[in-house]
């Protein structure tokens, strides 16, 4: 193995990264913009505006990017910018998106200190759990279980099966 390249400067902290589904870019969130990649050239083919200070990015199965930030969650077209769809806001920043692999579920959570299950094909909030407590990260796996990490160090594990 080898190291295949740098990109940067950023402006400010990179928040979240993710490779698209069919490996042309690299989405790289950061401070109130998402720089796409071209992992070949190693240079920016596409600068998304975002909102907040922590962006999350993520790769829908269809190739589409999610950009989660202060204003919720935007699905957006990557080749044009254009957003395909605006889930509706919460009452804080979303930092943290995970894809239902069994399903098209986008799991979220953020400043509100709620998970939230959206269904992406209808466009909506299908469920939310008001947690109370500071979330840093979350993860979702085929069997439908939800990983959810706390800022006290502690976590959950929520077996939500496929009844939601």
């Amino acid at each position: 193995s080898e190291l295949a390249g740098k990109a940067g400067p950023f402006p400010g902290e990179v928040s979240s990264l993710a490779f698209d589904a069919k490996g042309r870019w690299l989405a790289v969130g950061c401070s109130n913009r998402v720089d796409l990649w071209d992992p070949e050239t190693r240079k920016i083919c596409t600068q998304i505006t975002a909102y907040g200070d922590r962006v999350s990015v993520l790769s829908t199965p269809s190739g589409d990017l999610l950009i989660g930030d202060r204003r919720g969650v935007r699905q957006v077209n990557p080749s044009s910018g254009a957003t395909v769809q605006q889930l509706s806001p919460p009452s804080g920043a979303i930092h943290y998106m995970s894809l239902d692999p069994g399903r098209s579920s986008l799991v979220t959570g953020g400043e509100d200190q709620c998970v939230r299950i959206w269904d992406l094909s209808e466009g909506r909030q299908s469920w939310a759990f008001e947690l109370r407590r500071n979330i840093t990260g979350l993860a979702v796996n085929r069997a439908a279980s939800v990983a959810i990490a706390f800022g006290d160090g502690k976590g959950l594990l929520w077996l939500m099966g496929r009844g939601v």
